[in-house]
């Protein structure tokens, strides 16, 4: 009979029982199979929970932030994701974008968008729930909290994909917007959320060489980049040799560049 083998029972049933892991990603953290993990739990008394999924998601995409994809959807869902403790819901006006953040998410892509109408203007608004404990717990490490307009933080990410993150928050809570002055087109960049989030934000910009204004209005903190060559320079940063964006942001980008290159 083979021998069996030495792994720390006391770290998998803390894992299963207090952080809400499944047992099939303790077992990849022990580098054995997910049998070993349930058998180890109901040796010990632990029920092992029955899992049945109609939707089958890929719970570990956020475990390791370590692409542009992955870098973009965690700003973009720190920024307009709510996180109700239990779930993760998105609710946009752009379905097309859900389907993109659905289809990285669920692994058939099959999950349905659901649509409802806005009760303010009456237009509709379409949702997307992410539901998965060991999703949510990698989420909640990286930032996306309850209450998290208020106390978000910047995640710790590799600098190389803070680009694609802040073109994630940026989709999500930021705007690009003009005013008139004559004939002559004024650009504004506003973005808002938590202090450290946009502090954050604020110092990666002003990194690349941009002045950055900075305010608190109530509880939100938000940054602004006034001065159409200086808009230029942030909007080519999060663009650049990039896929991943809200569609009719990038087309306010693409009319400000056409408006600047006639001017």
């Amino acid at each position: 009979m083979g021998k069996r083998k030495e792994i720390d029972e006391k770290e998998i049933i803390r894992l299963y029982t207090e952080d809400n892991f499944s047992a099939s990603k303790i077992g990849r953290l022990f580098n054995v199979d997910v049998a070993t993990i349930t058998n180890r739990l109901k040796s010990n008394n632990i029920e092992v929970k029955k899992v049945f999924r109609k939707y089958l998601i890929r719970n570990d995409y956020f475990e390791v932030i370590d692409s542009e994809d992955k870098a973009y959807w965690l700003g973009f869902l720190i920024s307009d994701g709510y996180n109700s403790g239990k779930f993760i819901r998105v609710d946009i006006q752009d379905e097309g974008h859900l389907e993109k953040l659905r289809d990285r998410i669920y692994i058939n892509c099959d999950m349905p968008i659901r649509k409802k109408k806005n009760v303010v203007n009456g237009k509709d608004i379409f949702y997307l729930t992410i539901q998965d404990p060991n999703l949510l717990s990698d989420v909640e490490r990286l930032g996306i909290v309850r209450r998290k307009s208020m106390i978000s933080n910047y995640p710790t990410i590799n600098s190389k994909y803070d680009r694609f993150f802040v073109k994630g928050i940026f989709d999500g809570d930021g705007s690009l917007s003009y005013s008139m002055d004559g004939n002559y087109r004024r650009y504004t960049i506003n973005i808002v959320g938590s202090y450290d989030l946009i502090t954050s934000i604020k110092d990666k910009i002003s990194s690349i060489g941009v002045n950055v204004g900075f305010r608190k209005t109530k509880s939100i903190y938000e940054l602004n980049v006034r001065g159409n060559r200086q808009i230029i320079k942030v909007l080519e940063w999060i663009y650049k040799d990039t896929e991943t964006h809200l569609g009719r942001k990038y087309e306010k980008y693409q009319d400000m560049l056409n408006y600047y290159k006639n001017k």
